[in-house]
This record gives structure tokens, sequence and C-alpha cells, in this order.
């Protein structure tokens, strides 16, 4: 995994000029660039992304059909929003694109969060539940 301003392992030399141009975000993943299409960066982080996107949809169709509440509706936007994101921030490598793969995985946590402390658990009632709830919660979404 490539951290914060370091490029790819191996030398960039490799790298082909592509459609996009150069690379403006602060991450450049393992993939090397525009290797397999001069239109897309990273290919297979990018295609990857295809997948995700079907399982969005997929739940937002079930969503639909089983009339769940608005948050599970919102889970599966997230998803559809992370994926879309995704792939346009690795097809091109540029930074605006890398906030729009970021922003919405903080988007998603966030109502992953919401949904799970509303959820009624018969252990976990009342005051001294939501405590421990939230601070699950907290504790989670500050993993990455």
């Amino acid at each position: 995994m490539a951290h914060i301003g370091q490029k790819h392992f191996g030398s960039p030399d490799h790298d082909k000029p592509g459609y996009w141009g150069p690379s403006t975000s602060s991450i450049d993943w393992c993939e090397r660039n525009y290797s397999v299409s001069p239109f897309i960066a990273e290919f297979y982080n990018t295609t990857s992304n295809i997948i995700i996107f079907a399982s969005g949809l997929y739940g937002i169709y079930c969503c639909y059909l089983q009339k769940l509440e608005t948050r599970y509706f919102m889970i599966c936007v997230g998803t559809l929003l992370i994926s879309f994101g995704s792939a346009l921030f690795h097809g091109t490598l540029l930074y605006s694109f890398q906030m729009a793969d970021e922003l919405p995985m903080i988007f998603c946590i966030s109502v992953w969060c919401y949904a799970c402390y509303l959820v009624e658990n018969d252990h976990y009632k009342g005051k001294k539940g939501k405590i421990i709830r939230w601070r699950t919660m907290s504790c989670l979404s500050l993993c990455r």
C-alpha cells in the first residue's frame, strides 16, 4: 500500500504518458500507469469498481423490494458513491478525483455509524446500551 506523497514501487520511467496527463494526486498505487489503456491510469483498480457498483445497485433494488428504512437505502447509495469516486480517481490519478474517492468513504462510514446506532439490540437497551453502541461506532469510525 502506498503512503501519502509516495509514488508506486519501482521506477516511474516504466509508466506511459496517458490521456489525463501527469498524476496530480498525493498517492500513486502499485499498478503501472496507463499500461493497459491510454485512457485509464490504473486499469485494474478502476475496473474492479464494477463489482462494488453492481453490489450497490443490487442493495438499492433489495431495499426497494423489501421496503426497508431510508438508512439502509443510504448505505447502498454510499456504496455507489464510493465505487464511482474510486473509478474516477484510479482512472485519472487527478487530485480533484482523489477527493471524489475519499470523501464518499467518510460519508458512508457516517451513515453506517448512524444506522448501527439506531439498531435496537435486546442486550443493549436503555442509556447504558446507547453509550456502548456510541463508543463502539466511534472507535470503528476512527480505525482506518
